[in-house]
């Protein structure tokens, strides 16, 4: 038979007897894995054994690490290996790859396990581990996919109110992220979050909001290895627009100022503002969602405000509309009356004294034609005399007051006319008749006189 001795490489121990095979091959399964040993071997004979043969040195190799398990976004500051233990006390050895790329050591390890902080967040890599000891090095493990978190979106903020655009959510820029899923819950509804769009850049216009309703936004961000945890939500909202077509008469009516616009979408009612020169706008009234007009009988007659309308919902006011000017017109001059026919050479107009005129203004008109003007006087005049009618023909006379701040309406109208002048050249037969006393006179060349009366005393 055989005697096997074995001795390990740097170790001051002899070598020591560990088997006695009859045949010419033996196992070595106490040798630990990864270190190096020097073995002899010895013939036994009937005689004895013989001298030891040459050494030679030998190892036994280490097992491939198991068990690796690479953590999958679990951690935002690194991805997390851990493997089974290999016998022999080895260092371990972390390699590597990304996607199809070349694979690398990275690091290594005296424990089972290792943290890789250079893996950059929300990238797919693949990892194996061997083991390494002074006699060489083990099998590869097999591979295992892991990944670093990219951490959770922060910061987020939802306008209110501050756009009738849409509401604006903005958030913090997050390291490894190739876009973000933007995610709304109604307001009050208790319904679960439902993604409305992504974005490559952190924010995001929520034109699809509905004006003046809640909502609830909050954000995740996507990676090449998946998404990110949700973050916090707030809540925003998207205002109502201003406004259009805002229009406000001009002095056509004395006992108003009528203001008119068009009709917002999502309104609940609108509020009209005033303001005069240079003021702040008060508010003077307030409408319902389906009432767009508004009478102001509070405006000082022949005063010019600047008007704006904003438009009500359920959260708040939005901008004021763009403003347009009216006034409520001066009151008309009463009393107005034309003289019929009392003068053969005018026809003369008076009418009450007005608060506040600078002047007044006298205007004609016969039949359905437009009123024109004939004549003004100052303040303290109230009479206008009109020589410029035809005698007999009947005219329509209106007086509009001059103010400060404009004219008034027009006064309710007066007929008045010019007198004819009497027949000339009257004689009456002084009896040269039995039967009747005969009277003449000239004929009028007044186109505008249908006949004669014949008086007598």
């Amino acid at each position: 038979g055989y005697v096997v001795y074995r001795a390990q490489m740097g170790s001051d121990s002899e070598p020591s007897q560990i088997a006695t095979p009859t045949a010419a091959t033996f196992l070595d399964t106490s040798a630990a894995p990864g270190v190096l040993h020097m073995y002899w071997v010895r013939a036994r004979t009937p005689l004895g054994d013989t001298a030891p043969s040459d050494s030679d040195v030998g190892t036994r190799a280490l097992q491939a690490p198991a068990g690796l398990l690479a953590s999958d976004g679990e951690h935002a500051d690194r991805v997390q290996l851990s493997w089974s233990t290999v016998p022999g006390g080895p260092i371990y050895q972390v390699w590597r790859r990304q996607g199809t790329g070349t694979e690398s050591l990275i690091g290594d390890s005296r424990d089972t396990s290792y943290a890789d902080a250079t893996a950059l967040p929300g990238t797919v890599y693949t990892y194996r581990v061997r083991a390494l000891a002074p006699a060489g090095a083990s099998e590869f493990s097999a591979t295992n996919t892991g990944w670093r978190g990219i951490g959770t979106p922060s910061g987020l903020q939802a306008t209110d109110g501050t756009f009738a655009t849409g509401v604006t959510v903005t958030w913090d820029a997050l390291l490894g992220a190739t876009g973000y899923r933007i995610l709304r819950r109604g307001g009050g509804t208790g319904t679960s979050p439902t993604q409305i769009a992504t974005s490559t850049v952190p924010s995001h216009l929520d034109a699809t909001a509905v004006a003046g309703t809640r909502y609830e936004y909050s954000v995740r961000a996507i990676a090449q290895a998946g998404d990110s945890p949700t973050s916090g939500s707030d809540e925003g909202w998207r205002n109502v627009a201003a406004p259009t077509g805002v229009s406000a008469t001009d002095g056509s009516s004395s006992t108003e100022v009528t203001v008119t616009w068009n009709a917002v979408s999502s309104a609940t009612g609108y509020r009209v503002f005033r303001s005069l020169g240079s003021g702040a706008p008060a508010q003077v009234g307030t409408t319902s969602a389906t009432v767009r007009t508004f009478a102001d009988t509070t405006a000082v007659p022949g005063t010019v405000y600047a008007y704006t309308v904003t438009a009500r919902s359920a959260i708040g006011d939005g901008a004021a509309s763009a403003p347009d000017n009216g006034s409520r017109g001066v009151s008309p001059p009463t009393g107005v009356s034309a003289s019929d026919g009392t003068s053969t050479a005018t026809v003369t107009v008076t009418w009450h004294a007005y608060a506040g005129a600078t002047g007044y203004k006298v205007y004609r008109s016969q039949g359905s034609a437009t009123p024109a003007q004939v004549g003004t006087t100052t303040a303290s005049v109230r009479t206008f005399t009109d020589p410029f009618v035809d005698a007999g023909v009947p005219y329509s006379y209106t007086v509009r007051a001059t103010t400060a701040s404009g004219d008034s309406a027009t006064s309710a109208p007066d007929t008045g006319w010019r007198g004819v002048a009497p027949p000339v050249g009257v004689v009456a037969s002084d009896g040269e008749f039995t039967t009747h006393v005969r009277v003449t006179w000239n004929p009028s060349t007044n186109a505008a006189v249908t006949g004669y009366r014949i008086l007598r005393k």
